[in-house]
């Protein structure tokens, strides 16, 4: 579970250099990225789907009855890994840029605002 963590995060900085890059030429838009990392969410969810037994939320433990479409395996595990990642830097990394040009002159309190609407779900999941 460590080295998907690890992975995810690896490609999230990955991809926001590789976007970050790409988006200051001026042939891809912030719309295409966007839609890019929709495309890669949407394979990855499915993915994930595929590999997770049908009853696996509602069974303790490991006895499904179920069996998955796919049978899991470490290597698409990273796979989907991967693709969240890769995903989710495209959201954030377009995401910043809007908010650095929309707000050149106020950076610092958008950015900080923006963090903590980011960071309020994560917070109040922990503490149910």
């Amino acid at each position: 579970m460590d080295q998907l963590f690890l992975f995810l995060c690896i490609c999230i900085y990955i991809g926001g250099g590789l976007f970050g890059l790409l988006c200051k030429n001026n042939r891809f838009r912030r719309t295409s990225v966007v839609f890019l990392g929709m495309v890669v969410h949407f394979i990855a969810f499915y993915l994930i789907f595929l590999i997770i037994p049908e009853d696996a939320p509602i069974v303790f433990e490991t006895d499904t009855q179920h069996e998955p479409y796919l049978m899991p395996s470490v290597p698409i595990a990273l796979m989907c890994s991967f693709l969240l990642g890769l995903g989710d830097s495209c959201f954030n990394t377009q995401l910043y840029s809007i908010l650095g040009c929309l707000y050149a002159e106020q950076s610092s309190p958008a950015f900080a605002i923006f963090k903590f609407i980011q960071v309020l779900p994560a917070v109040t999941s922990d503490l149910l």
